[in-house]
């Protein structure tokens, strides 16, 4: 793909800790994510605008992404077909842990513009036994020596 880019001011999903405690069935409704719980923030983002390269093919031929400056995460990302109908809107969910300190990608959401559906994935959400906090301790040292690495890696 080629293409260019510019910096711009967009709302995008930002610090949706929330969503993570809340049930699945309140969050999925029958056609859409519910947005009543979805958090947007006016964040300066990179605006990312990628096409194929001439006598390439693919099934989504033009798209244009919504970086987040401050954390590199793509936001909200829009795919053309070749038509040039706009087939795929997603935005991604992110959630904020201060213990880190850090930003993290919990889910993405996308809706299909031509069978007017959508999918949620990737998402923790506060149904057991999914509803525990995320705790990040330290790892030992010796789980990066060569040989560990070696031990654990799966081919």
């Amino acid at each position: 793909m080629t293409g260019n880019y510019w910096k711009n001011e967009a709302l995008i999903p930002h610090n949706n800790n929330a969503i993570f405690s809340t049930d699945a069935p309140t969050l999925h409704k029958q056609n859409f994510f519910n947005p009543e719980h979805v958090r947007w923030e006016l964040h300066r983002v990179w605006v990312v605008q990628a096409a194929l390269h001439p006598g390439e093919c693919n099934v989504l031929a033009r798209r244009i992404f919504y970086l987040d400056e401050d954390t590199s995460m793509v936001g909200i990302n829009d795919s053309w077909d070749s038509a040039g109908n706009l087939t795929r809107v997603e935005y991604n969910v992110n959630a904020n842990f201060p213990n880190l300190p850090s930003t993290i990608y919990m889910n993405t959401i996308t809706y299909t513009m031509q069978t007017e559906n959508y999918v949620s994935n990737n998402g923790s959400y506060g149904n057991i036994p999914y509803n525990q906090p995320w705790r990040f301790v330290p790892l030992p040292a010796d789980m990066f020596a060569p040989q560990a690495m070696a031990a654990t890696a799966s081919y």
